[in-house]
C-alpha cells in the first residue's frame, strides 16, 4: 500500500470513528437536554399554572435551546480549532517529528460538523418537547418533593451475586492474560478474546449493580460507624444514589475501563512505533541484493548521492555455513560488523580468538541463547575450527535484522580470516549513511534505478534471484507512522470523548440532585448541623460517588498492563514500555478526574447553601 493510499485509509477511519462518536454523544446531548428540563421543572409548571398552552412552552424551550446550540456550535468550532493543534502537536511529539502550530479552516469538516450537530440536537429536542408535553402541573412544580423509589434487595443474596460477578471479571482478565502465552488458532483466538471481552463487562456492569446491597450488608454490620456523627445519612445517600443509579454507574465503570485503556494502548503504541521504525530502518539507505558476485555498489552510490550526499557508506557481504545445521544461521566480518555499528554511532567490538559473537536483536532469540549459556556452553563449528561463546558477547543493538542483515533474526559475527577461508557469501548488501534525511521518493526511484538500469548491467549474477530489496529510512518512517497514527490518535481520542462523557455525566446527576433535593440538607440544618459539618458531608458523598466508578477500572488497567507488557516486550526491545505509559494514562486521568469533581464540589455546595 502506497503513502497516498494509507492516508487516504487514515481520513476514512476517522470519519468513521468520528461518526460512531456523535452516536454515542447523542445520548449525552439527550441526557443533558433532560437535565436542563429538570432543573427547570417548577418554571415549566409556574407558566402552565399561569394559562400557558403547553405547546407554547416547549417552542419555547425549543427557541431557548436553539439559540444555546448554535453559540455552543460556533464555540465549538474554535474550540475544536485549538484542540486539533494540541492533539497532533501530542501526537507528532509521539512519533518525534516537528509540528509547527498554525490556523487551518476546513469548509468540509465545518459542514460536516454542523450535520452532525443538526442530528443531535434534532433528536435531543424533540424528545425535550415530548417529555414537556406528558408532564402535569403538580409534577413539574412538585417533582422534586418526591421520595426516591428505594427496592431494597436481600444484602446475602446480591453480595453472593456480588462476588459472583468478580469472579466473572477476574476469571475473564486472567484467560486474557493466559491466551496469549498460549498458542491457539486465529479463529479460536478470537473467539476466545471475543468471550473474555464480554465476561469483563458484565463482570463489570453486574458488580455495580450489586454494589449497594453489598455495602448495605457492610452498612447493618458497623453500627459504630454508621452512628457517628452524620455517618447514617451518608451511607443512606450512598446506598440510595448507588441503588437508583446502579446500572447508570455499571455503564460509566465499563467505559472508564474501556477509555483508561485505550489511553494506555494510545500512548504505548506510539513508543512502540519509535522502537519498531528504529529497528526497521536504523541505517538512512539499505540495498540487497541476493547474490553475492556484487563487484561494486559504485554506481549506485553515484544515483544516491545525486539525490542525498553521501556522509559514509559500507558495501559488505552476508555468509552462510554450509555444514549441516547451520542452515538458519547468517555470518558477518567482524570488520563489516564494526563498520555498521560505526554508521549508527556504536562502540566497536573486539573479538578473541576462537569465539563469536551474537547479535540477536529479538528477545526470544537471546533468551533461548541465555537459557542455553546457562546450562552449556554455546558453541559452534565452522571447518574445523571450534569457537565459543557466552552472554557477555550479545548484543541486540537494531541493524535491521529481519531482512537484510540476519535469515532467522540472528547473526554470528566472526573473525575476517574464518570468513574468507571456511564460509560461503550468499547476499551483498549496502548501507548508506547521508548527511541529511534522504527524500522519500529515494527509495522509488532507487529501486527502479537498480531493478530497470543497473542489475541488467551487472555481469554473472543470477537472473533467477530474489528480487532485490530497497529500502529508506524516510520512506519507513512515513509510511509507518500512517498506520501507528491512525491507532494511536484514535485511541486517544476515544478514551478523550468517553471519559468527557463520563465525567459529565457524574458531575451533572450530582449537580440535578442537589438543585432537587437542596431540602434534605435543610433538615439537617434544622437538626443543628453546622454549616462546616454540612461541606464535610457533601466532601464525603460526592468523594464515594466519584471514586466508586474508578475503582474496578483502574485495578483492571493496572493488571492488565502488567501482563500486556511482557506481551510488547517480546515484540518491542524496550522494557516496561506499557507500564510506562500506564502510569502516563493514569496521572492525566486523575487530574482531569479531579478537575470535574472540584467543579462539582463548588456547585454542589452552592445549589444546597441555606437561602
Amino acid at each position: 500500500m502506497t503513502l497516498a493510499d494509507n492516508m487516504r485509509a487514515l481520513s476514512y477511519s476517522f470519519v468513521i470513528l468520528s461518526l460512531t462518536l456523535v452516536i454515542v454523544l447523542a445520548f449525552m446531548v439527550n441526557y443533558a437536554t433532560r437535565f436542563i428540563i429538570n432543573k427547570r421543572k417548577r418554571e415549566f409548571g409556574t407558566y402552565l399554572l399561569l394559562g400557558m398552552e403547553r405547546r407554547t412552552v416547549a417552542r419555547m424551550f425549543l427557541v431557548e435551546n436553539i439559540g444555546i446550540g448554535l453559540l455552543s456550535f460556533a464555540a465549538g468550532i474554535l474550540l475544536g480549532m485549538l484542540l486539533f493543534q494540541v492533539f497532533t502537536e501530542i501526537i507528532m511529539h509521539i512519533f518525534d517529528q516537528v509540528y509547527h502550530i498554525q490556523v487551518v479552516f476546513s469548509l468540509k469538516t465545518v459542514l460536516l460538523t454542523a450535520l452532525y450537530f443538526i442530528l443531535m440536537y434534532v433528536l435531543a429536542l424533540w424528545g425535550g418537547g415530548r417529555l414537556i408535553a406528558k408532564l402535569n402541573i403538580y409534577d413539574l412544580i412538585y417533582g422534586s418533593k418526591y421520595n426516591e423509589i428505594f427496592k431494597y434487595h436481600h444484602p446475602m443474596l446480591y453480595t453472593v451475586l456480588f462476588l459472583f460477578f468478580a469472579s466473572l471479571c477476574a476469571g475473564g482478565i486472567y484467560r486474557v492474560i493466559t491466551m496469549f502465552n498460549s498458542t491457539v488458532s486465529a479463529s479460536d483466538g478470537m473467539l476466545t478474546l471475543f468471550a473474555c471481552i464480554v465476561a469483563v463487562i458484565v463482570g463489570v456492569y453486574g458488580i455495580y449493580v450489586c454494589l449497594a446491597s453489598f455495602i448495605a450488608l457492610l452498612h447493618n454490620r458497623m453500627r459504630r460507624f454508621r452512628y457517628r456523627d452524620t455517618n447514617l445519612f451518608l451511607l443512606r445517600q450512598i446506598i440510595s444514589k448507588i441503588q437508583t443509579n446502579s446500572r447508570v454507574m455499571g455503564v460509566h465503570a465499563v467505559v472508564l475501563t474501556l477509555s483508561l485503556c485505550l489511553l494506555t494502548m494510545g500512548l504505548s503504541i506510539g513508543q512502540g512505533f519509535k522502537v519498531l521504525a528504529h529497528s526497521e530502518a536504523p541505517f538512512d539507505v539499505m540495498v540487497k541484493i541476493e547474490d553475492p558476485d556484487v563487484l561494486s555498489f559504485e554506481d549506485v552510490l553515484q544515483f544516491i548521492d545525486d539525490r542525498a550526499p553521501i556522509k559514509d557508506s559500507v558495501a559488505y557481504k552476508l555468509y552462510a555455513n554450509n555444514q549441516a545445521g547451520y542452515e538458519s544461521a547468517a555470518f558477518l566480518k567482524l570488520s563489516d560488523y564494526n563498520r555498521l555499528r560505526a554508521q549508527l554511532g556504536l562502540d566497536q567490538k573486539q573479538l578473541p580468538e576462537n569465539r563469536f559473537l551474537i547479535h540477536a536483536e529479538s528477545r526470544r532469540i537471546r533468551e533461548s541463547m541465555e537459557d542455553k549459556a546457562v546450562t552449556s556452553e554455546l558453541k559452534i563449528q565452522i571447518g574445523s575450527t571450534q569457537l565459543t561463546s557466552d552472554v557477555k558477547l550479545m548484543f541486540s543493538e537494531p541493524i535491521e535484522q529481519y531482512r537484510i542483515n540476519a535469515f532467522e533474526e540472528f547473526t554470528f559475527v566472526v573473525h575476517d580470516s574464518l570468513a574468507d577461508s571456511s564460509l560461503t557469501p550468499v547476499r551483498s548488501n549496502l548501507i548508506v549513511t547521508n548527511y541529511k534525511p534522504a527524500p522519500e521518493r529515494l527509495r522509488d526511484e532507487l529501486n527502479d534505478y537498480i531493478r530497470s538500469d543497473w542489475l541488467p548491467n551487472q555481469q554473472g549474477l543470477d537472473p533467477n534471484m530474489e528480487r532485490p530489496r530497497i529500502q529508506t529510512k524516510s520512506w519507513t518512517l512515513s509510511n509507518s507512522m500512517v498506520s501507528f497514527t491512525t491507532l494511536s490518535f484514535g485511541a486517544m481520542y476515544i478514551s478523550f470523548v468517553l471519559f468527557l462523557i463520563v465525567a459529565t455525566v457524574l458531575s451533572m446527576h450530582q449537580l440535578t440532585d442537589s438543585a432537587e433535593h437542596r431540602f434534605r440538607f435543610d433538615i439537617l440544618r434544622k437538626l443543628g448541623v453546622g454549616q462546616d459539618g454540612i461541606n464535610r458531608l457533601t466532601l464525603k458523598q460526592l468523594t464515594l460517588y466519584f471514586v466508586f466508578p474508578i475503582i474496578v477500572p483502574i485495578l483492571i488497567t493496572v493488571v492488565l498492563s502488567a501482563s500486556m507488557n511482557q506481551v510488547f516486550y517480546t515484540f518491542i526491545p524496550k522494557p516496561n514500555i506499557v507500564v510506562h505509559n500506564m502510569l502516563i494514562a493514569l496521572g492525566s486521568f486523575l487530574v482531569l478526574y479531579m478537575c470535574f469533581f472540584l467543579a462539582t464540589y463548588i456547585g454542589f455546595k452552592r445549589n444546597i447553601a441555606s437561602r
